[in-house]
This record gives structure tokens, C-alpha cells and sequence, in this order.
């Protein structure tokens, strides 16, 4: 039986370091390239050692489906998400519309 990888995590070890998001980005996008579970693991070691980890998935929400927001952020625990908003003029609206309905789903978790 072959034994092969199913998994990543990316443990940092905290610190300013240069280059480490590009490092990290990197890293991300083989594992979803080769079909990989990315986990992330928090509080660094001490999370390593005591199980503190979590399956990381990536999900986005469409420009011109104003359902599609609330269809994903209805999927997703906010609190533990990382939201990336792009824009080329930063004023679009249905960009806005989208960052409004992350923002009053952040506001509704308490963060």
C-alpha cells in the first residue's frame, strides 16, 4: 500500500520575518493544486502538540449574484475566517454590497 500525503499544516513560529506570506502562499496554493487538506493550527507549538487544529477550506462570493454573499456566509464560521477583498477602483457596487454584508456578518458575531 503506498503511503501518501493527504495533508499540510503551516506552523509559524511568529515574528516579523520577511518573505514568510509569500512562503505561506506558496504553500497554500500546492496543496490545492495536488488535492491536499490544508489545517491550520493555532496557538504555534502548543497548538501542534494539543490538537488545536482546523480544516482550512476557501470559498468566494460572487460580484453579480447579490444571494451569493449570504449563501456563503451562511456556510462559514466568521469568527474563524479571513476575508480578502479586491477591487480595482475600490468603489463598485456590488463590491461594496458584498464588503457591507461581511462586514454586518463580523458585527453579528460580536467581532
Amino acid at each position: 500500500m503506498e503511503n501518501k500525503v493527504k495533508s499540510i499544516g503551516v506552523l509559524t513560529s511568529g515574528g516579523d520575518a520577511p518573505g514568510m506570506n509569500a512562503a505561506i502562499r506558496a504553500v497554500v496554493r500546492t496543496a490545492v493544486y495536488h488535492n491536499l487538506e490544508v489545517i491550520g493550527i493555532q496557538h504555534g507549538y502548543y497548538g501542534l502538540l494539543n490538537g488545536e487544529t482546523f480544516k482550512m477550506e476557501a470559498r468566494f462570493i460572487s460580484n453579480v449574484d447579490p444571494d451569493d454573499a449570504a449563501a456563503v456566509l451562511a456556510t462559514i464560521d466568521v469568527a474563524h475566517s479571513l476575508f480578502v477583498l479586491v477591487s480595482k477602483s475600490g468603489t463598485t457596487l456590488e463590491t461594496l454590497t458584498n464588503e457591507s454584508f461581511v462586514k454586518d456578518s463580523l458585527k453579528n458575531a460580536g467581532l
